[in-house]
């Protein structure tokens, strides 16, 4: 091992961050990931058949949000593009919109609270045409019929999936 590049002693049971929540309770406390759960998560996402390599993506998440790890390093580990939005885009579902339109995201991570609303509120025809995949996770994602229907008529290779978050160690 040359001096310049030392090696290191990390394994997938090693932590990988820590990132601090209030839950459900409303009491603050630290949620821990491991290496291995991170990659895992990362990995299964990677996969042709899931999300696969090399999308444009969206930083949806705050950098304090759990998810926004996983919209980083997915976009690291796979040589796609990901963008950082600023927070008054990402409370306008109308600037958001336009936002992915123009830059051509293919992939946003995006709670369903959030979708909901840019669903069933503000979603101009065609706004979205340009997504692959939608990744949410948590509760469930109730997308109106009228959008079912015309989102299967412009989307014709896109995906959605809801995926629990990782698991937490209290």
């Amino acid at each position: 091992m040359r001096p310049d590049n030392p090696a290191a002693a990390v394994n997938g049971r090693n932590l990988a961050y820590t990132i601090y929540t209030s839950g459900s309770t409303g009491r603050p406390k630290g949620v821990m990931q491991t290496h291995q759960t991170l990659v895992n998560l990362l990995l299964w996402q990677a996969r042709a058949d899931v999300v696969g390599p090399g999308l444009t993506a969206v930083q949806f998440a705050s950098i304090g949000f759990d998810v926004s790890v996983q919209e980083i390093c997915f976009s690291l580990i796979t040589g796609g593009v990901l963008h950082f939005i600023e927070p008054e885009i990402r409370r306008d579902f109308k600037a958001l919109q336009q936002y992915i339109s123009r830059e051509k995201i293919e992939l946003l991570i995006m709670p369903p609270a959030a979708l909901n609303v840019m669903f069933t509120e503000v979603l101009e025809p065609g706004a979205l045409a340009g997504l692959k995949h939608i990744i949410t996770s948590g509760e469930q994602l109730k997308v109106p019929g009228e959008l079912r229907s015309s989102s299967s008529r412009t989307r014709r290779s896109s995906s959605t999936t809801n995926t629990a978050r990782p698991r937490r160690t209290w």
